[in-house]
Order: C-alpha cells, then sequence, then structure tokens
C-alpha cells in the first residue's frame, strides 16, 4: 500500500484498476501506524477489500516486484481474511468502549467478557496461525484481565450500578 499510495500517478493507476474491477468502496488504501493496532485492521480491512485491484496493479506495474522483492501469494490473501475478521472484534470493542462523548465504562465488563470468548475459540481454530496468534493474545489477556483480584473495581462498580443490570 505504501509503495502504491508514495506516488500520485501509481495512486491514480491504483485507482484506475479498482474502477476497472467494479469495486466501490469509499475509503481508499490506509496505512498501518506501529503505534496504533487498530489501524492494523484497518489496513488489512482495505487491503482485502482491494484485492482484485491489486492483483491487476501487479500486472499492469512492472516496477512493483522489483521495489518489493516479494508479491502477496493466494496464501497472503487468504491469511488477510482470516486477520481481517479476528481483528474486527477487537475494533469494534475499541470503538465501544473509547468513546469519550458517552459512557462506556457500563460495557466494559460484557465486552471484556465477549472477547474472552472469542479467544477462546479461535484458540481452537483449525488455522495453525490463527490459533497460535489467539493463544498469545489469550495469555496477554488473562495477564490483564483474568485474575478478578487485579483488576480494577471501579469496574465492577460502573457495571453495578448501570441500571440494566439492577436486580
Amino acid at each position: 500500500m505504501r509503495y502504491i499510495r508514495q506516488s500520485p500517478s501509481r495512486l491514480k493507476k491504483f485507482k484506475k484498476c479498482a474502477e476497472i474491477e467494479k469495486i466501490d468502496c469509499k475509503r481508499l488504501l490506509s496505512l498501518d501506524v506501529a503505534t496504533r493496532w487498530n489501524s492494523t485492521y484497518l489496513t488489512l480491512d482495505s487491503a482485502h477489500r482491494f484485492e482484485r485491484a491489486f492483483e491487476r496493479f501487479e500486472e499492469q506495474d512492472p516496477y512493483m516486484l522489483h521495489e518489493l522483492e516479494q508479491l502477496p501469494t493466494k496464501g497472503d490473501w487468504e491469511k488477510t481474511r482470516f486477520l481481517t475478521i479476528f481483528l474486527e472484534n477487537f475494533y469494534d470493542l475499541t470503538v465501544k468502549v473509547s468513546g469519550s462523548k458517552y459512557v462506556t465504562s457500563n460495557n466494559l465488563n460484557n465486552e471484556l467478557s465477549h472477547i474472552n470468548g472469542i479467544l477462546k475459540e479461535m484458540a481452537e481454530s483449525a488455522n495453525p496461525d490463527l490459533s497460535g496468534m489467539a493463544k498469545t493474545m489469550k495469555d496477554k489477556y488473562d495477564k490483564f484481565w483474568g485474575r478478578v483480584e487485579k483488576m480494577n473495581m471501579l469496574i465492577f462498580i460502573a457495571y453495578m450500578l448501570d441500571p440494566r443490570t439492577k436486580f
């Protein structure tokens, strides 16, 4: 994506490829930001939507292979699809609990429980890449959220004060 976005002429040619492939997407290519993991989801999601345009662009730009040394394979695209589905859950969670114009603390408990279930499910996946990544993430999740005595008690208070959870 960086290769395409580095040059206005390449970007124009890529947009033409997307048009030829009849890809109707309002967002264009998103670049990954190393310090924000949510940008990884957005980058992979946009790449996934433009897969056919990338393939067409590869055919039309002979310099791309020289610049990048290796182009994405079918297997790479398949991994991207799995990873995008997986990361979408975390992206949605971040959007829900990072709001600054509304209260979010009452939703945190439910969202953490949901993520725990997703990590468990993905850790049992038949896909070894997905399973390995989910196990690593589950270990980190357990480190921060796995033991009640290590959690901030304000999370539980906010949950109990939510009128929807009143008994």
